[in-house]
């Protein structure tokens, strides 16, 4: 059945903020099935929740919800007389209220109920519920838009809890007031209607630039959204308030975008109330947008002060798909924020901020106590990061945390997951007490320290390090394992940079030799003990040729290595720990590094030392102290792998063992400190002394 014909909704606590910006967004189904569902009253009722729904019934909810119109038409006429539409909404859950509203080609209608004592004429009409009812009410109107011969589409909406507003400490409106649509009927004129003097205004789309796609928090592929906020930079973008300054008019924005071409009327009300805005140099009752991918409609408009000149003002906007992108677009709205004076939200965000670090200070006491004793230690792993130089392990779980793990203890005593901190990551740095986690957090670059246990210890807003001469993205930064400097390079240049970690004393080590930069320019590889090890790109002679090297961070030392013609994506690994450099998977001209060569710089004597094959090649860590470094290579079983370790100095084998592969892939991890080889294979976490 077509979910907007006839809609229900189960409102979940997990999933508050995805019905604020609209559930009912999905693209319509089979029309004649869902004819046939409603085209007699007396069938089976299809505003029914079904007790057996394992979906709902399974799960918290706040409140569940249907309601449609009785007896449907798929086109209502209007000949001059009052309009009267039969509406059921059925309850499933506790008692709640239920606001309908009416919109006629995008417009809103005032409208009472014919069975209410007092036809008092709304824009919202409140339906009481209590739990497990069902109420039918019938909308009585004149349309104040359409003339004579037109055909206009009326949408039929609803909102939860209407009559909801925050009290206390309380500003959020949380699920309250979120919107659900059904699919819209057509009206067809046969007289003109009272028509009001309405005066709309359309917003031009323009290319969606990557700094408005951040602000605004844009997935990759949304649903047609729109979004309500203030003009004060995304200060209070955090806050469910938007302040105003009593007697000032209010400078407001609304942004519009998606990926589904469609034009949209918006109404901005306040208090359930529509109102005139100001764009520009007039006021408007409504504006017409224009969505499509990568485009963004953003209406920038100002609301007098008079329309907020009482208490516990709310404001949202709500966009309603014109004609018959009626029929594959379901209406947006806002989140709804109140309105409140400055002072007032000034004090809520430094509250939010001090709870904020309130909060972190008692994770941070309590996070050894969240891991339990008696937990595995190897079993949650799935693949190593590093180990650090006081033989902390780290690595990630199947469920996408960073887990430290005490390797001489045989115990975690840390985890962080990603997921939950919304991390895109960029890249790790193992330091030499903790690790450091650089990402992005809200579409903006940022650097988080954390020790042993994961207890985060600061964060650095490293946004600031970038030009500004287009939106850009830091493509590779690294830290210092004594946590003091950065190293980075940006997409607008080709420059290696360093700065500390407050950012200052920036300094561009070199200016690199590239042609341009992404997968086939300039990159970091590596960075340890005041070496970094990067790969360039250049043309020479109409071909790509790659090439590997360091540098020291003070600009020394600066040595490249010319990579064979052909293997431009094969352009290998690289390790730095103390003195030591080490390349591995790299086919180097003049070095016939082609069949199982690991490169080594040693003592600044540069070492091709033999393995088995490419493939052993592939898979090499360095030990944090220099001096050696391990290999696996899958056996031809394709069940168990061997593992070496091998003396840089003697260029040969000290170790070797045979393990099985991690369940369900073809790889195990290997990590090597001076004296210890750690693998997780098979068995789980095993560790080795050589």
């Amino acid at each position: 059945m077509n979910k907007r014909r006839v809609a229900g909704i189960v409102i979940l606590i997990v999933v508050c903020a995805s019905i604020l910006t609209g559930c009912t967004k999905n693209k319509k189904t089979d029309e004649k099935e869902t004819l046939d569902s409603v085209s007699s009253h007396n069938v089976e009722n299809p505003f029914e929740l079904s007790e057996d729904d394992e979906s709902i019934s399974s799960i918290l909810t706040v409140a569940s919800y249907g309601y449609g119109i009785l007896d449907r038409k798929e086109r209502y006429v209007y000949e001059g007389n009052l309009m009267e539409i039969p509406i059921e909404v059925n309850n499933r859950e506790d008692s709640i209220e239920v606001g309908i509203m009416i919109f006629i080609d995008g417009i809103p209608q005032r409208f009472s109920f014919k069975e209410d004592e007092k036809l008092l004429e709304e824009y919202v009409k409140a339906i009481e519920l209590p739990k497990k009812s069902k109420v039918i009410k019938t909308a009585v109107f004149t349309p104040t838009v359409g003339k004579k011969g037109d055909v206009l589409k009326l949408h039929v909406t609803s909102l939860l809890n209407p009559s909801y507003i925050p009290e206390g400490e309380s500003r959020s409106f949380n699920v309250n007031h979120s919107l659900l649509d059904i699919l819209p009927v057509e009206l067809e004129y046969k007289a003109d209607s009272k028509s009001l003097d309405y005066k709309e205004n359309f917003i031009e789309s323009i290319i969606m630039s990557e700094e408005a796609r951040s602000d605004l928090q844009i997935r990759e592929e949304p649903f047609n959204d729109i979004q309500l906020h203030d003009d004060n930079a995304g200060r209070y973008n955090s806050l469910p308030c938007i302040p105003y300054i009593e007697g000032s008019d209010l400078n407001l924005k609304i942004s519009a975008y998606g990926v589904d071409t469609c034009k949209y009327r918006t109404t901005i009300f306040v208090n359930h109330l529509p109102i005139k805005t100001l764009y520009s140099n007039d006021y408007y009752d409504y504006y017409d947008v224009s969505v499509q991918k990568d485009y963004l409609a953003r209406i920038d408009f100002t609301i007098n002060h008079d329309e907020i000149s009482e208490k516990n003002n709310f404001i949202y906007a709500i966009s309603v798909p014109l004609k018959e992108d009626a029929n594959v677009n379901g209406c947006l709205k806002t989140s709804t924020k109140l309105l409140l004076p400055k002072e007032e939200v000034e004090l809520l965000l430094n509250k939010d901020k001090k709870l904020e670090e309130q909060k972190i200070k008692e994770e941070q006491e309590t996070h050894k106590e969240n891991i339990s004793s008696e937990e595995s230690y190897d079993s949650s792993l799935f693949s190593f990061i590093g180990i650090s130089k006081d033989n902390i392990l780290y690595g990630l779980s199947k469920s996408n945390e960073v887990v430290s793990i005490d390797i001489t203890a045989e115990q975690i005593i840390g985890r962080l997951s990603l997921e939950e901190q919304n991390l895109n990551l960029i890249n790790y740095s193992i330091l030499d007490n903790g690790i450091a986690i650089a990402s992005y957090e809200n579409k903006k670059p940022s650097c988080r320290f954390y020790d042993s246990s994961m207890n985060l210890k600061k964060t650095v807003d490293i946004e600031s390090l970038l030009s500004s001469e287009k939106p850009l993205q830091i493509r590779d930064f690294w830290v210092s394992r004594d946590g003091e400097r950065f190293i980075y390079t940006d997409d607008n240049d080709k420059s290696l940079y360093t700065c500390k970690v407050d950012l200052t004393d920036i300094k561009i080590i070199k200016e690199m030799e590239v042609d341009d930069r992404g997968p086939s320019g300039l990159g970091l590889t590596a960075y340890g003990d005041g070496i970094i090890g990067f790969r360039t790109s250049k043309e020479i002679d109409n071909k790509r040729i790659n090439f590997v090297g360091t540098i020291n961070e003070d600009g020394t030392g600066y040595e490249a290595h010319k990579l064979t013609e052909g293997i431009e994506q094969q352009i290998g690994g690289t390790q730095i720990s103390k003195n030591t450099v080490l390349w591995h998977d790299v086919n180097v001209v003049d070095l016939d590094t082609s069949s199982g060569i690991v490169l080594v710089k040693y003592n600044d004597e540069l070492k091709k030392i033999k393995v088995e094959d490419r493939a052993e090649s592939n898979h090499v860590i360095l030990s944090n102290d220099g001096k050696n470094f391990a290999t696996y290579l899958v056996n031809s079983n394709k069940s168990t792998a061997v593992i070496k370790v091998y003396d840089i100095s003697e260029e040969k084998v000290l170790f070797q063992i045979e393990e099985n592969l991690i369940e369900g892939t073809s790889k195990v991890e290997i990590a090597l400190t001076t004296d210890t080889l750690v693998v997780l294979c098979g068995e789980g976490i095993k560790k080795y002394t050589y």
